[in-house]
């Protein structure tokens, strides 16, 4: 998920999006491997 609406609908000041990078970087400082996956959670391709 991208966009997080509902908090902010509710006040909340962190920023409401992330970019691609982001997630990919925080992904991997996590120790895990980023994977794109589509609806039905097939590998689309690792990051």
């Amino acid at each position: 998920m991208v966009e997080e609406k509902i908090g902010h609908d509710a006040g909340a000041s962190s920023p409401q999006t992330m970019t691609r990078d982001d997630i990919v970087r925080m992904i991997r400082a996590a120790g895990r491997v980023p994977v794109e996956r589509d609806t039905l959670y097939n590998e689309l391709r690792t990051c």
